[in-house]
């Protein structure tokens, strides 16, 4: 009786623990996207300095920051959570790896940390 009441124990136990486990996984998780989202506002708001180099200039000026004319490359910026992935950051405007890496004629404007991209 002692063996299979010590089994449901540590059964009981084991479910706890995967449960505690589980739940400070997810708040390590949210509390990085929301140093993400924190630390993207900032990359756009110091025209890329946050991450290293500040974007190259426009070849003609405008009224409005770097890649923010209306807001919905910022504003697209999100965080999708996968049971089989800690999570992926990132953005579905089609026009940002252009930005991101640059082509032969747009100068490179990172968007990401080198470590997300």
């Amino acid at each position: 009786m002692d063996t299979l009441s010590g089994t449901v124990a540590l059964q009981g136990f084991d479910a706890a623990l995967t449960g505690a486990l589980a739940e400070a996984s997810a708040q390590a998780i949210e509390t990085a996207f929301e140093q993400l989202r924190a630390e993207e506002a900032e990359q756009f708001s110091t025209q890329g300095a946050t991450f290293g180099q500040p974007w190259p200039p426009r070849k003609r000026p405008a009224s409005w920051p770097l890649l923010d004319r209306t807001g919905r490359l910022l504003g697209s910026l999100t965080d999708v959570r996968n049971p089989e992935h800690l999570g992926i950051f990132g953005t579905a405007v089609e026009y940002a790896p252009f930005h991101h890496l640059g082509t032969r004629k747009l100068p490179r404007r990172i968007l990401l940390p080198e470590i997300l991209a």
